[in-house]
């Protein structure tokens, strides 16, 4: 089976199902490729979302615990890690369950399967029900991370999870370490030690979450403190783990080290993620991946390959009109940018914004925070095969000097083009005038005035 669409996400993770609904939105047929069942990605499956329904728990127990200062006792919590495991596991389908029917509502193509990258307009999906191939005139990477591994911390025993392993549930240990001090290692730390683990913490930094601003994790660490009853190590590596009877004998190393070595039920890995980049085929594209494992883009996150085809044009002209919330530009200038298009091939036109522009003129296009808007080529040109792209049009008001989003390539005058007759001119005339596609060029008055009155009757 073969499907051929504009654009093809590999990766439905929150990055990717965004970019496949955004374009879908835009009128553009898309197909997203990812392994899950349904869209999500880390985040909705192995990560924030389960994260979250988790720490809920974990901060219902906390408050009962509190409550007994308000003389409200609840007495000892019991703990049916099977019933919490399927509360986790519902919001996850819940959620992920709502975002396929997103996909279908947007008419996105979801193919369920393991990618494999074959040129930079094809990838190959090897699924349950046999090799599918996705054709794109774009594709986007959006394959997200996994946890950092670390060859003296990679003991292969099921008593050393990573942070995936550790939103299984699968027990509830007495002792466990937690490696590092991100923010990921202390929420499975705060659920664990909620439901009655024995936590500690180590950090080779001088303080919790690094790069968090400090006054926010001074008042963190301070809680922390008290709940993570095994402590919390700072200024400390862990310099080897064995198994041993009972658990893991872990070996510290650091000048404020009391105790070099001590022995947990389990060690839950967690120092970082790397990016998921990997791909298998990549090498047959012009993609570059970086020293850390980053796949390098520019500011506008195009790839080296993307890069040589994907042009932005910028066009200087003010021969714009509005009237009754339809953007009319007048006839000659339909012509110049539909030549433009044509021969610079272009997938994003950049202009002025009209001086008359009023924000209430919103079927116009999307409204940018006021400062730009979009409207597709079919308003100026209908998609004939003179016109094999299909560009976005925006427009600002300020021109070309104020920074924004999109860069043009090129900026041309269309002044300075020379206007030649095109072949699909006759459609641009039946398409903004009267008569429809049926419309006739040869009725339409070719004096600017006239064509103007024509336009407003």
């Amino acid at each position: 089976m073969t499907h051929t669409v504009h654009v093809a996400v590999l990766g439905a993770g929150p990055g990717g199902y965004a970019a496949a609904f955004a374009a879908a939105d835009l009128g553009m047929s898309v197909a997203l490729v990812d392994e899950a069942p349904n869209p999500g990605g880390v985040c909705l499956y192995r990560g924030c979302i389960p994260s979250k329904a988790l720490l809920h728990v974990a901060r219902v127990l906390d408050e009962a615990q509190h409550a007994k200062a308000w003389g409200v006792d609840f007495g000892a919590p019991t703990i049916d890690l099977g019933r919490l495991r399927e509360f986790k596991n519902s919001i996850v389908a819940k959620l992920t369950g709502g975002l396929g029917q997103l996909a279908k509502q947007r008419k996105v193509t979801y193919v369920q399967g393991r990618a494999t990258i074959v040129d930079a307009r094809t990838l190959g999906v090897a699924t349950k029900e046999g090799d599918v191939r996705v054709e794109a005139e774009h594709i986007v990477l959006a394959t997200g991370s996994r946890p950092t591994q670390v060859p003296s911390l990679s003991l292969a025993s099921p008593r050393v999870m990573d942070s995936s392993g550790a939103l299984e549930l699968a027990a509830i240990p007495k002792t466990l370490l937690i490696v590092g001090g991100g923010y990921i290692g202390l929420e499975l730390g705060t659920v664990y030690a909620a439901l009655g683990a024995q936590v500690t913490v180590v950090e080779m930094t001088d303080g919790l979450l690094p790069g968090v601003d400090r006054d926010l994790v001074s008042l963190l660490a301070r809680r922390i403190e008290k709940q993570f009853t095994g402590g919390v190590l700072l200024n400390t590596r862990v310099a080897t783990m064995v198994e041993a009877k009972g658990g893991v004998r872990v070996t510290f190393e650091g000048a404020d080290v009391k105790a070099a070595e001590r022995v947990f039920e389990q060690v839950l890995v967690s120092i970082g993620r790397r990016p998921n980049s990997n791909i298998p085929g990549l090498e047959r594209t012009k993609v570059v991946v970086g020293e850390k494992g980053f796949i390098e883009t520019d500011g506008q996150r195009r790839t080296a390959e993307v890069k040589k085809c994907a042009k932005i044009l910028g066009i200087e002209t003010e021969v714009l009109d509005i009237h009754d919330g339809e953007l009319i530009p007048d006839l000659e200038t339909r012509r110049k940018i539909t030549r433009l298009i044509r021969e610079w091939k272009a997938d994003v036109v950049m202009s002025h914004r009209p001086n008359d522009y009023h924000p209430d003129h919103r079927n116009v296009g999307v409204v940018v925070e006021d400062a730009a808007y979009m409207v597709t080529v079919p308003f100026f040109c209908p998609d004939t095969p003179h016109l094999t792209r299909n560009p976005v049009f925006l427009f600002y008001p300020d021109g070309f000097q104020k920074p924004n989003p999109f860069q043009a390539d090129i900026v041309v005058s269309i002044d300075d083009v020379i206007d030649k007759k095109l072949d699909c001119v006759d459609a641009l005339e039946s398409q903004f005038y009267e008569g429809g596609a049926n419309g006739s060029a040869a009725n339409i008055p070719k004096d600017p005035a006239a064509q103007q009155a024509r336009r407003r009757r």
